[in-house]
């Protein structure tokens, strides 16, 4: 599902993790070149170690040089830094390892005195190499868009930004938000002796059960999972001793 409200995405999928680069170092310019590739590891005069989330990698497919193969532009319409590809024309790509069932960012195209340009921006969603689906948003000069995507299955591992517009094309993205919201699940009383565990049936979440929540392996809940009106649930008959529960994805 896609979404070009920001309000709408960050309601539905809310305290995803965010990606700024608000604390790369400028040097007083309006713009500096990165290597292709930037992640956690990253450390360098413009980026410390850990800037880049976990999880996260930009890059391009086809940089001209891949020294300067990404751009941080601090003199953009969203008001912060944004990362984008160096080379006009070239495609910008956010990765995730491992991949996410929700992302979301900022984006507009080629920044110039400040402003941007206008044209059409498009965002394509792929797990590994299958294409999940894409998206096409009329980006006006001087503003910008956001994208927001989710996916209730395949985890998302990769998204693509092409630009289509007005004169050579850098597609920029900032405040990137990324990750998997766990589901909440619920203990529901079900007669004498018997509890319920109740979680919602999207997503592919396995019930993890453990007798203590410090020490000992959590196994796999062997019970029979119902499905029914959009709920998964488990009914647990509870022994003399302690048992926990969680959800894990995927």
């Amino acid at each position: 599902m896609f979404y070009t409200n920001q309000a709408a995405f960050y309601a539905a999928e809310p305290g995803l993790p965010v990606q700024s680069f608000d604390g790369a170092n400028l040097f007083s310019q309006t713009f500096v070149t990165q290597p292709n590739g930037l992640n956690s590891a990253t450390s360098n005069v413009v980026l410390t170690a850990g800037s880049i989330l976990p999880g996260l990698t930009i890059s391009t497919l086809a940089p001209a040089n891949q020294s300067q193969a990404l751009i941080l532009d601090g003199d953009g319409p969203v008001g912060a830094i944004s990362v984008g590809n160096y080379t006009f024309g070239d495609t910008l790509v956010l990765t995730f390892a491992p991949g996410v069932l929700a992302a979301g960012e900022n984006l507009f195209a080629n920044t110039g005195f400040g402003t941007s340009f206008a044209g059409n921006n498009t965002e394509e969603v792929f797990n590994g190499t299958t294409s999940l689906g894409s998206i096409t948003v009329s980006n006006a000069a001087g503003g910008y868009d956001f994208i927001g995507v989710t996916s209730t299955n395949l985890p998302i591992t990769s998204v693509q930004f092409t630009w289509d517009g007005d004169g050579d094309g850098i597609t920029f993205v900032s405040h990137i938000a990324f990750g998997t919201v766990v589901p909440n699940s619920l203990l529901v009383p079900n007669g004498v002796n018997s509890l319920k565990i109740v979680w919602p049936a999207t997503g592919n979440y396995t019930l993890l059960q453990n007798s203590n929540l410090t020490v000992g392996s959590w196994v796999t809940n062997s019970s029979p999972i119902n499905i029914s009106n959009g709920t998964n649930s488990v009914t647990i008959t509870p022994s003399s001793s302690n048992l926990f529960f969680r959800l894990r994805y995927p």
